[in-house]
């Protein structure tokens, strides 16, 4: 990727508590979520449009700390590297807050684990972590390659992270290193590229890119050592695709269209 380049995306995050997904689309600034039900509500509009958007689920029931809510939104200005770019925190009752600025624009995908957000972008070259009860950000791991997406797996406390020709892995008890999971052989894009974990740590690539390649694939290293085509996608995506998994099913949101596929 070009140094600088900004990648205009949608996030999403689901809230297993509410059985919720968080769907933020930076192009518009609007926040909305999506039940099981597919019953879209309005919660609020984002100050200004951001670009890179990356939402993330954080669960903060046990600590004992002034963060009341769960769902955080990061992101920067569209169109404008050289701007400060935003954290925003959506409280219990859907009230949105701004927390302190980031230094870098730079977000393509975000996840929540064992209460802090884990986020990394096309430019930066690492893996990020945002602390919301001190609201400060600092350098996790650094990568060699540009991240696509990355994913969270809270019960192995693992960051799985996505770069053009592989997945990667971190432990997020012992920082410091990532190893390779898993080659990609698919040409990938990071504006359609997304990926997800189930509960049972079986590992989801959602490769949108219009090409032979396209499809969802799966990756469990405890079954087999390559990826399996689980579904093909469903229509035609664009560069606001996200997903997210809610009750073992896939939620693929591209624009206002939800496109669900049953992963059990």
């Amino acid at each position: 990727m070009v140094a600088g380049q900004i990648i205009e995306k949608a996030g999403q995050a689901t809230d297993p508590d509410s059985l919720l997904i968080y769907h933020v689309d930076g192009g518009n600034g609007s926040i909305k979520t999506v039940d099981s039900e597919v019953t879209w509500t309005n919660v609020g509009m984002l100050p200004a449009p951001l670009s890179a958007v990356g939402v993330a689920y954080v669960d903060t029931s046990n600590d004992d700390d002034e963060v009341d809510g769960n769902v955080f939104i990061l992101g920067g200005s569209v169109g404008d590297t050289t701007m400060s770019s935003a954290v925003y925190h959506i409280s219990g009752n859907n009230t949105l807050s701004e927390m302190s600025p980031m230094s870098s624009a730079d977000v393509v995908s975000a996840a929540g684990a064992l209460g802090n957000v884990y986020y990394a972008g096309v430019n930066d070259g690492a893996i990020k972590v945002y602390d919301p009860v001190a609201d400060t950000h600092d350098i996790f791991v650094e990568a060699e390659d540009s991240c696509f997406c990355l994913v969270a797996s809270n019960d192995q406390f693992k960051i799985y992270y996505v770069s053009s020709d592989a997945v990667w892995v971190s432990s997020i008890t012992q920082s410091g290193t990532l190893a390779k999971v898993v080659d990609i052989k698919f040409d990938l894009d990071p504006l359609t590229t997304n990926c997800a974990m189930s509960d049972d740590n079986v590992f989801y690539l959602i490769h949108a890119k219009d090409d032979s390649d396209q499809g969802i694939y799966s990756f469990n290293g405890a079954i087999s050592l390559d990826w399996q085509l689980k579904s093909l996608i469903p229509q035609t995506t664009s560069a606001y695709l996200s997903a997210s998994l809610l009750n073992e099913e896939l939620f693929l949101i591209d624009e206002n269209v939800v496109n669900i596929i049953d992963l059990a």
